[in-house]
């Protein structure tokens, strides 16, 4: 399971540059009404739901078949690791507040709407620093 998280991330950070390239603004209307429907925490904790929902019209936007398809076998998985280390993700979420770098969906849709590259790129990499020490810290152990 924790490879398939490992990929997930990698997956997810990768495709930062299919997601910058497709981006209509009919895609932004549709992640804009996902946001609407449930903001995150202050540390950026989202439902299931909500956080599947934009994450799932995210990898629509790539435009692949197999990425869509994969998100599909993933999120169980992914939703199941990060109820079980929640813990971890909030310490670093709570840690990203306090130096001003945690990145919300929020942040993503407004980088995306600007065309702000760098700072979608970024975003997407800072979004999912959590589980990129989680799998680091798991298998130094």
């Amino acid at each position: 399971m924790l490879n398939l998280l490992g990929f997930r991330v990698a997956l997810e950070i990768g495709m930062a540059e299919s997601i910058f390239k497709n981006i209509t603004e009919e895609h932004i209307k549709d992640l804009e009404d996902i946001l609407e429907q449930g903001n995150g925490d202050e540390f950026s904790q989202y439902s299931a739901e909500h956080d599947h929902e934009f994450h799932k019209k995210l990898y629509e936007i790539t435009g692949n078949s197999m990425i869509i398809e994969f998100q599909e076998i993933i999120y169980p998985i992914f939703a199941f690791l990060r109820d079980k280390h929640i813990d971890h993700i909030l310490k670093v979420n709570k840690e990203d507040k306090k130096t001003g770098n945690l990145v919300t969906h929020r942040d993503l849709v407004k980088a995306l709407k600007n065309g702000d590259r760098e700072a979608f790129f970024q975003g997407m990499a800072d979004q999912f620093r959590a589980y990129s020490e989680l799998l680091s810290e798991i298998k130094n152990k």
